[in-house]
């Protein structure tokens, strides 16, 4: 999986600050400041461009991303 920080200041997110992609499962990953993750699946990689490119992406995430794929909200795993 790849993944891609987000300065917090820069992009003024709130929530998050990391995300990553695996492009052969289609499965996108935003890793939330509150040590829990969002884990959607089926996600097409356009649409990974999208997020990244949007400008105020907590908004794509809760009238775009939520909505729109099935996800997972589960507890940050331990490494």
């Amino acid at each position: 999986m790849k993944f891609t920080m987000f300065d917090q200041q820069m992009w003024g997110n709130l929530s998050f600050e990391k995300i990553g992609y695996d492009k052969n499962n289609r499965v996108f990953i935003i890793y939330l400041l509150n040590g829990q993750q969002l884990e959607f699946s089926g996600m097409d990689e356009r649409t990974v461009f999208q997020f990244i490119i949007a400008q105020d992406k907590e908004i794509f995430i809760q009238n775009f991303l939520l909505p729109n794929y099935k996800y997972i909200q589960r507890e940050a795993e331990v490494s």
